[in-house]
């Protein structure tokens, strides 16, 4: 990971940073009077990470929780307090707030890009952050509905607003710091282009570079980007290109750009799915062809799916016998760890062989 994370003592990665939330939520009302607050620079998952919490505690639990994210941006002071109105018949002023937020069921809330609000607003959800209600507006959700708070760090130069101390203490800090390695796991779950993962397993330090004068630089989100662009732009280079270059930047768009003409040295995917052992000379070849022959068995008719891993299992096996280890545990813990085919590598034939063997050559 480069300098532009700046390193604590206690960063957490993406997975660490769900599983506080998972735990976080669980915890009684009063065990959690602060208010959780996910800070890192922009793009480095922090919104992604609550939404993947509520589908974990989904798992965890056996209940839906539901995922409420509003931007405080967009948010003035009246929209957290509420509009005050005369209440004629009782001579008094009450309060309306949004029907929006919820009051019932297990949610959890996030108030995101806080630090970008103006100070008003951030004071104003000072006592929501600490007690989780709001009297004067008679907003009392139940305990299951849990307010999370996220935003960049002012050292981010993300247009953040100083936060005042009183605001700052109802918060337990925690400061997300992806790896590069979650991030190509997360990334074949979700079926990102190939070409992508390749270039990040062989090139670790290009995930996220923090460059706050340029237009833009590489973020998780940009190069999620990227891979949607190489998928729907490839037949127009000169477009891709351009579009590229404006996720990530023209420097780390030409090195990416270099990588991917490797495409051209790739063996006939199909070819190995039918049993031949072609394994590319080139070192970025080879790891394109793994993520792409992983993908493309994903993809494959669900009663494919083990025929297909089978496969699989007997390429990386090759690949460690042909003495190219670290691709072949790739391709084996990318199997593994793949909601869809996990299982079936888990039962196939060279399975036991391939763990075997993967001792024997790393020792």
């Amino acid at each position: 990971m480069s300098d532009g994370l700046k390193e604590a003592r206690y960063n957490l990665s993406v997975e660490e940073t769900i599983d506080t939330i998972v735990r976080y939520y669980q915890m009684p009302r009063d065990a959690r009077r602060q208010t959780l607050y996910i800070q890192g620079p922009p793009g480095t998952a922090k919104t992604e990470a609550v939404a993947q919490a509520c589908e974990r505690l989904h798992e965890v639990l056996g209940e839906e929780v539901k995922y409420f994210s509003k931007s405080a941006i967009m948010d003035g002071p009246e929209d957290v307090k509420g509009i005050p109105f005369l209440n004629a018949e009782a001579r008094v002023c009450d309060w309306l707030i949004s029907r929006a937020l919820p009051r019932t069921g297990r949610w959890i809330v996030l108030v995101d890009d806080l630090p970008m609000a103006a100070r008003a607003t951030q004071n104003s959800y000072c006592k929501i952050f600490r007690e989780g209600q709001l009297e004067e507006a008679e907003y009392y959700p139940e305990d299951t509905i849990m307010f999370i708070a996220a935003g960049n760090r002012d050292i981010d130069k993300a247009g953040t607003e100083k936060m005042g101390s009183a605001l700052k203490t109802r918060f337990a800090n925690v400061t997300v710091q992806p790896t590069t390695e979650e991030w190509c796991d997360w990334a074949t779950s979700k079926g990102l282009n190939p070409f992508v993962i390749a270039y990040h397993r062989n090139r670790p330090g290009e995930l996220y570079h923090f460059e706050p004068d340029a237009y833009n630089f590489p973020t998780l989100r940009g190069w999620e980007g990227v891979s949607n662009i190489v998928q729907y732009y490839a037949d127009v280079p000169h477009q891709m290109s351009a579009l590229i270059e404006g996720l990530i930047g023209p420097g780390h768009a030409s090195e990416f750009l270099a990588f991917y003409e490797v495409r051209a040295d790739l063996p006939d995917l199909d070819a190995i799915l039918a049993g031949e052992n072609i394994v590319p000379e080139s070192i970025d070849a080879l790891s394109v062809t793994c993520s792409s022959l992983v993908q493309k068995v994903i993809e494959m008719d669900t009663k494919e799916h083990a025929k297909g891993t089978e496969r699989l299992v007997e390429y990386a096996l090759h690949l460690l016998e042909s003495r190219k280890v670290e691709f072949g545990e790739v391709m084996m813990r990318d199997l593994l760890r793949s909601k869809v085919l996990g299982l079936f590598a888990e039962r196939s034939k060279g399975f036991d062989k391939f763990s075997q063997r993967s001792v024997q050559y790393t020792h």
